[in-house]
């Protein structure tokens, strides 16, 4: 499944964007996703990135922006949240999201 995150977080010049920033990428699989940080992938959590990894995610900013998926042309349904990943620019890693629906009866 693809998704779109949006924000307005740290830039390649380590400065906030100044526009609203945008990346499509797709989600990882949960077993994918533990090989990079195991035990830390809670229920409620998913993963976004690139296999193989590259240099393309959310950054420092992002947190707490939506995470969504098209439905139609038109529609768009809100899946999750930006939540934590890589800790710098240079990491390979993937994204990880708060799971909304999963979280709908909390």
């Amino acid at each position: 499944m693809l998704v779109t995150v949006v924000g307005w977080g740290y830039t390649e010049r380590r400065t906030f964007s100044e526009t609203l920033q945008k990346l499509q990428y797709p989600v990882v699989s949960e077993r994918n996703c533990k090989r990079v940080y195991g035990g830390n992938i809670k229920p409620g959590m998913f993963c976004t990135g690139q296999v193989p990894m590259t240099y393309e995610y959310a950054t420092s900013g992002d947190s707490g922006g939506p995470v969504f998926v098209r439905t139609s042309e038109k529609d768009v349904v809100q899946i999750g949240l930006v939540s934590w990943g890589p800790t710098t620019q240079s990491a390979r890693s993937f994204d990880v999201n708060t799971d909304t629906l999963y979280h709908r009866p909390w």
